[in-house]
């Protein structure tokens, strides 16, 4: 497997043992909630699954040309596509991007260059013009705007679940039916915290070109979620329970499904305008 298809193997592994964690940490008893917590979660981690073959079929489509160039130059090409992959460019100039690469590299084998003499030693360095002139560096308002976008895809997720648990599709389960406070701040740090550590973390591991033991410093935005599980296990009290069960009525009406839905469309709106924004500081 090439070093981006174990980069997400790993987000992958991280993300299954969170989910895991989440179940019996807040779902020990009650299994009716225990099964739709299991099925989101399971969601969740397909999802997570399918981002890792889909990673691998891009790459396959190229690998004929990526596998007639030397070990060297095939080890930097994935970590290039690894940076391109977590910028926040757009689809077609991912691969355009990378496409150029591709040629890059081919035609410096041809002049038997080394790879390291066209990156000169720093792929970071060497990428970052690639991406700042297709306005992909990452901004806070994309990354801002993308969190949002994914945590109230979560919360849609989890409440129309909720309402057709037990019955059938109506306005009056929906005005009914709640999601407790611990999945809802669970899902929340999915959103805001972990995603973009994680984003970060790989686009460090590229730079850096991390190899073999260091790899698994992947896995390290997971550190978070393990240490909030293992110390609310440790330290639950009555209060922490009742706080976490409680009941939150949330996209209860149609109003509030509409405000969901134009919080959606926001969202994806300012991702492009953070692309935007970012494409026309790269043609000053």
């Amino acid at each position: 497997m090439n070093a981006s298809g174990r980069n997400k193997l790993f987000m992958s592994i991280g993300l299954t043992l969170f989910i895991l964690i989440l179940l019996v940490t807040f779902y020990k008893t009650d299994s009716a909630s225990g099964g739709y917590s299991l099925l989101v979660g399971g969601i969740i981690i397909i999802f997570a699954v399918v981002a890792v073959v889909a990673n691998l079929i891009k790459v396959k489509n190229t690998e004929q040309r990526v596998s007639a160039l030397p070990k060297p130059y095939r080890n930097v090409f994935i970590d290039a596509s690894e940076l391109v992959g977590t910028s926040m460019m757009t689809k077609s100039a991912k691969q355009e991007t990378m496409s150029m690469i591709l040629e890059i590299f081919e035609h410096a084998h041809l002049e038997n260059r080394t790879v390291e003499d066209v990156i000169g030693g720093d792929l970071g360095s060497f990428m970052k013009g690639f991406i700042e002139s297709s306005g992909g560096q990452n901004s806070l308002l994309y990354t801002f705007s993308f969190s949002t976008l994914l945590y109230v895809i979560y919360l849609f997720i989890m409440k129309f679940y909720i309402v057709l648990r037990h019955g059938p599709f109506t306005m009056e389960r929906i005005r009914t039916e709640t999601l407790d406070m611990g999945l809802i701040v669970i899902y929340g740090l999915i959103a805001y915290l972990f995603f973009p550590w994680l984003y970060y973390t790989l686009q460090q591991a590229a730079k850096g070109r991390w190899q073999g033991g260091k790899r698994l410093l992947i896995l390290l935005p997971f550190i978070l979620p393990f240490g909030l599980f293992a110390a609310l296990n440790k330290f639950e009290t009555p209060v922490l329970r009742t706080f976490m069960d409680h009941p939150v009525p949330i996209f209860n009406s149609v109003f509030e499904i509409i405000i969901g839905l134009g919080i959606l469309i926001v969202s994806y709106l300012l991702m492009k305008y953070a692309q935007r924004i970012q494409l026309r500081k790269s043609v000053k």
